[in-house]
């Protein structure tokens, strides 16, 4: 059983003190439902901005018998959290397991057909690229071109064209959308199916449909309620609840209105090839 506890860190020694007396609760709760809290297990970190200098760290925290510092980053169902919000971590991590996967595939590419290794390049390294990749809108330029050099290097691959050809044309001919336009693919595609109360509660409380006062044209266009305030660039328009609004309220409202969600998936890949390529 996994258990993770968030809370609001305005002030780290009365967080300290709550943490530790609701981990202790906790440890008597499994106890009587014969169960064990493994302390060696057990991971801490402190999400701020890395634009901040002035925030107060937690030094450790007692669980158990174990004073556990926090960590720079921790594993959440198969994603790598940076204390920073960089994701620096898991793309890392992305990109080391692709290019070994690359390289085991290109060693065999000789003796496969190109349907062949696309197939295995979907399942070995695309797969990868979009496993929780909505998580990554908004990161550093920096950091999303490692991705795209690990999607180029597979397209080369699949295409068996050399390193240094020109890539765009390669990944037109094979129908891939480039890195940048999967993870708003992702987002918008999860935006559809709150929209149309597919998702889960949490997500659906998230968006609010505009409504106009009056009878307007507008009122059959479907657009969101954006939320009210600054969001820091870095980290407040990298949420959900910021995000979606801005990214679905862009698009023409013949996608918006799709009809079932395999027509709005279609239509949406067409506008964002259009939109990158063209």
């Amino acid at each position: 059983m996994t258990l993770q506890i968030y809370v609001v860190c305005k002030r780290p020694d009365e967080v300290k003190i709550s943490l530790e007396l609701c981990v202790d609760e906790i440890r008597r709760w499994m106890r009587s439902n014969m169960l064990i809290l493994n302390d060696n297990k057990t991971e801490v970190i402190q999400f701020s901005s890395r634009l901040r200098s002035d925030v107060v760290k937690i030094s450790s925290l007692r669980i158990g018998e174990v004073d556990i510092a926090p960590s720079t980053s921790v594993r959440n169902l198969g994603v790598k959290l940076n204390n920073d919000g960089s994701a620096s971590d898991h793309i890392s991590h992305v990109c080391r397991k692709g290019f070994y996967a690359l390289s085991r595939i290109g060693k065999i590419r000789p003796l496969l057909d190109k349907p062949t290794t696309e197939k295995m390049v979907h399942a070995f390294i695309t797969s990868q690229l979009d496993y929780c990749n909505s998580l990554l809108y908004g990161v550093n330029k920096t950091q999303l071109d490692r991705l795209q050099s690990l999607q180029n290097a597979a397209a080369h691959l699949v295409s068996r064209t050399r390193k240094f050809d020109l890539i765009t044309p390669v990944l037109i001919d094979l129908h891939w959308l480039p890195v940048d336009a999967r993870i708003k693919f992702k987002i918008l595609l999860t935006t559809y199916k709150t929209i149309h109360r597919f998702a889960p509660l949490y997500l659906i409380d998230l968006l609010e449909i505009y409504t106009p006062v009056r009878d307007l044209r507008s009122a059959d266009s479907l657009r969101l309620v954006p939320p009210h305030g600054n969001f820091n660039k870095a980290y407040g328009q990298r949420a959900f609840s910021v995000c979606a609004p801005a990214l679905w309220n862009s698009l023409p409202s013949v996608i918006r209105n799709a009809r079932s969600e395999d027509c709005f998936k279609r239509l949406l890949k067409t506008h964002l090839f259009n939109q990158f390529y063209w």
